[in-house]
């Protein structure tokens, strides 16, 4: 599957296992640590959290995904996997000997997600297999394959882009763009990769506004026509054929409509980008803000 090719192209962003257990008091966010979903609403309630890095310290960098892996006797549910977090700050030496401590931030989406949907039984195996005692572990490219297909897109999501302003707008057909925002749709077809990332603005060809906002979160290709028909959910459509002589799919998450369409001014010859005047810029980081 293309998710599992692009983990193993290591574009996407490298994932750990976070072990809770309740038989260890350390382990607790001011919640029930014998309740996995309690104690995963108390994380998300968290603003930023610190962990060890144990082993795994030097690998671990910004924009990581850490996994959080309930388990152990005394747990009321089913041993899994139930939040999600980001790291912030790479590790960095502690005050005790020999210990390296990093900071993260809740992944709110991918969290409320996990408790709706834990990975739990056999997946969980396959992605996270016996720890021998370790407080977090690296997902290996077995278990990294297995979270594609429980997660799909939502894996590849990273960290906002430093600063978070939104100064560039995509112009995509109405037809495409209702899609995205109903969230049916997170594959945009071009025949060119970007190295854009994180938060663009959203237009609707030929309208003059902006209606909503997205994060590009990678790029997937170039892409075969049985790749492609293979993924028709993601890009919204079935191709019968490919409609540039090398096609890509950028990665979208997190499309929302904005509350009222926002005006702006479409400069000459703008066809894949735009960049956006500071005032729309400002309007669009406050709703952002507001959300």
């Amino acid at each position: 599957m293309l998710a599992d090719r692009n983990f193993r192209n290591g574009a996407m962003t490298d994932v750990f296992i976070v072990h809770h257990n309740p038989n260890n008091g350390r382990y607790r966010y001011g919640a029930d640590p014998t309740d996995a979903v309690a104690s995963a609403r108390a994380l998300l309630a968290s603003s930023v959290g610190t962990w060890v890095a144990g082993n795994c310290r030097r690998m671990l960098r910004p924009g990581s995904l850490l996994l959080f892996k309930f388990g152990g006797v005394r747990l009321q549910q089913q041993p899994g996997i139930y939040a999600a977090a980001r790291v912030t700050t790479a590790p960095s030496k502690g005050a005790a000997a020999n210990t390296w401590a990093f900071e993260y931030k809740p992944d709110s989406r991918l969290t409320r997600h996990l408790l709706r949907f834990p990975i739990v039984g056999r997946d969980l195996g396959r992605i996270a297999p016996r720890s021998f005692g370790a407080s977090i572990q690296v997902v290996r490219e077995r278990g990294r394959a297995v979270l594609a297909g429980c997660l799909g897109d939502r894996i590849m999501m990273g960290p906002p882009e430093a600063g978070g302003g939104i100064t560039r707008g995509l112009p995509i057909r109405k037809e495409h763009l209702d899609r995205i925002l109903a969230g049916t749709k997170t594959w945009e077809i071009r025949g060119k990769a970007t190295a854009k990332r994180g938060p663009v603005a959203l237009i609707q060809s030929g309208s003059g506004d902006v209606v909503g906002v997205c994060d590009i979160v990678d790029v997937v290709g170039p892409l075969s026509l049985a790749e492609l028909q293979r993924n028709a959910r993601r890009a919204g459509f079935r191709a019968e054929s490919l409609g540039y002589q090398t096609t890509y799919a950028w990665v979208l998450c997190n499309a929302r409509r904005l509350r009222k369409p926002l005006p702006y001014r479409h400069p000459p010859g703008a066809v894949i980008w735009v960049r956006l005047d500071p005032g729309v810029t400002g309007r669009l980081d406050s709703e952002r803000s507001h959300a």
